[in-house]
Formats: C-alpha cells, structure tokens, sequence
C-alpha cells in the first residue's frame, strides 16, 4: 500500500526488494491509464465522426434539390471554410476565439445569393460542426443561432453599402444582448466580461470583408447579386449612353 503524496524513492537510492515491487505495480497502473485513456479517445472520435456524418447527410438530403453542382460547391466551401476559422481561431485563442468566429459571413453571403431556408441549414449545419471546437459548445449554439436568425433577415437583398453597415450593427447588438442575457442566467452581473464586448466588436468589424467576399464568388461560380444588378441598371454606364445617342427612345 502506497498513501498518497508519499515519496518512494530518490534519486540515487538503492532499490529495495519492496521498492522494486512498487516501481512495478506503479508501471502497471500507468500503462492500465494509458490505455482506457487511448480508448476514450478512440471513442470520442467515433461518436464525432457519426454525429458529422449524420449532419452532412442531413444537409445532402435537404439539397438533393439542387441540380447545379456549382451552387453545392459553394454552400459546402462555405460551411467547411466558417468551420476551420473557428477550429483556428479557438485553437489559438482558446476562450475567447468563439468570440472572434465572424460567422454571420456564412448567412449574409449565402443569403445574398440563394433562399432564405438554405442559409439558415447551412448555419445551422455549420454551427453545430464549430461546437466540438469551442469550449462553451450551448454558448456558442445560442449566440450563433441568433446571429443567424438577424443577419438573414435584414440582409435579403443586398443593394447598398449601407444596408451591410445597418446589418453589422443590429449583429453586434444581438451578441451584446444574447451574450448578457445568457451570462445572467447561469452567473451573476459581476461576471460579465468587459473585454468579450471587445472580442464582439472585432469580429463585426470583420464582417464587412463580407462586401469583398460576395464580389468574389460571383466571379468564382458566376453568380449575380443583387449589388451586381444595380450596377448593371446604371444609366451612367458607357454602353447605355452610347444607346441614347444612337437609338434614343
């Protein structure tokens, strides 16, 4: 019997009959360790493996209606380029990387360009395959879902810049709002945390490269936006003012 904290050798003592058996049993305990430690761990890998399998089926399911493989290629770069910047950015920054995911990019982009309902399985999706990196997964879940649910609904059609301004603002009031209320439900007011506001306010920030992002995709898998359309209806361009000169009316 060894009690706990209880040295059982130094260095440079000779071992003893009783010492080497305790050396023994001690190796035996470690490896017995190791090994249902490894096994967990195979485990645990098995159930994420089946439970992203089952969500991946679950979105192939829900877009067997599309025909065009480049509108798939896109929603699927989208939910697997949201879900490595959040499996980065919360191995870098650990905690407070869930807060910097900009993932309100993957509603508003994918918004812009096709329906509403796809937007909102891709971030549903996507949302559920970030929280196996966060450390707070019903955290992230809420305050994501939330997200989600303001910038589809104010960012149906994208015309002018301003709309995407109007957009990061109602976004960062949503986490604002979401994150004090759900703080307040499990902690007290003291354990708010000034500097995740912060966090907050970057990744808005982050949000209006959303603006360069659509830009590029619509030259990627030639798509037209609605930001695409006006510009085109502008009577200013070249080809138009040749037109009313030519053949005005």
């Amino acid at each position: 019997m060894v009690q706990k904290g209880e040295k059982i050798i130094n260095r440079g003592d000779i071992v003893t009959p009783r010492t080497f058996l305790i050396l023994e049993s001690l190796e035996t305990v470690n490896q017995r360790n190791n090994t249902r430690t490894h096994q967990q761990e195979m485990f645990i890998m098995l159930g994420q493996a089946i439970v992203i399998i089952c969500l991946f089926i679950f979105l192939y399911r829900y877009l067997a209606i599309f025909n065009d493989p480049k509108k798939l290629a896109f929603i699927m770069i989208m939910i697997t380029g949201t879900t490595v910047i959040c499996y980065f950015l919360c191995g870098m920054f650990t905690t407070s990387g869930m807060y910097l995911v900009p993932f309100a990019i993957l509603p508003i982009t994918i918004v812009v360009f096709l329906k509403k309902s796809i937007a909102l399985i891709s971030s549903l999706i996507s949302i559920l395959l970030c929280a196996f990196a966060v450390p707070y997964p019903l955290e992230f879940i809420f305050l994501q879902m939330a997200v989600t649910v303001t910038a589809i609904n104010n960012m149906k059609e994208l015309v002018r810049r301003s709309q995407l301004l109007r957009c990061v603002i109602l976004i960062y009031v949503t986490y604002c709002f979401t994150y004090t209320g759900y703080t307040l439900i499990f902690e007290e007011w003291t354990k708010l945390d000034p500097q995740l506001f912060f966090y907050l306010g970057i990744n808005c920030v982050l949000l209006f490269f959303t603006y360069l992002l659509i830009y590029l995709l619509e030259k990627v898998f030639g798509f037209v936006s609605t930001v695409t359309l006006v510009e085109l209806s502008d009577i200013n361009l070249p080809i138009f003012r040749q037109l009313s000169e030519t053949c005005p009316g």
